[in-house]
């Protein structure tokens, strides 16, 4: 199952943002690093299946980023599953396209367009993985306040 990743810096609990991180081992450890250095709680899955299972047996994610292009499974699933329930509505979900092979920037348009009628907050496309753009734009994304976390279901 999958575990979060606290920082060692102790900020306020209105100050700290926990992250879903799903994409490749080597991209989720980059963002990873940028995340638990600006004192945000990280949980890395590889797979959907990965993080449905934490999000039914742990009370809150505030923010999902995900890739576009998962083997075997569906962002857009995971999209739906987490708008549908009533204690993820207000997740914020970010979709990423980086690093895109001919395919996917010839359809990445078409993507896009699907995300956003499907309630993503952020559809990115980026040439190369940019991890200090992918924070920014979690920054950007993260209201001043988000709604109270319960503490972890045990």
């Amino acid at each position: 199952m999958p575990q979060i990743i606290k920082p060692d810096m102790n900020k306020g609990p209105s100050q700290t943002y926990r992250i879903m991180v799903l994409d490749t081992k080597e991209n989720i450890g980059l963002l990873t690093e940028a995340c638990l250095r600006d004192g945000h709680q990280v949980v890395p899955v590889l797979t959907i299946s990965e993080g449905m299972h934490f999000l039914n047996t742990k009370d809150h994610i505030d923010v999902v980023i995900s890739r576009v292009h998962i083997e075997n499974e569906s962002v857009f699933d995971f999209l739906k599953e987490i708008k549908s329930r009533d204690q993820h509505k207000d997740v914020r979900f970010i979709m990423i396209c980086s690093e895109p092979s001919e395919f996917a920037k010839a359809v990445d348009a078409t993507v896009r367009t699907a995300a956003e009628i499907m309630g993503v907050d952020k559809y990115l496309t980026m040439a190369t993985h940019d991890v200090e753009r992918l924070m920014k734009e979690i920054e950007a994304i993260i209201p001043n306040t988000l709604p109270k976390k319960e503490q972890d279901k045990s």
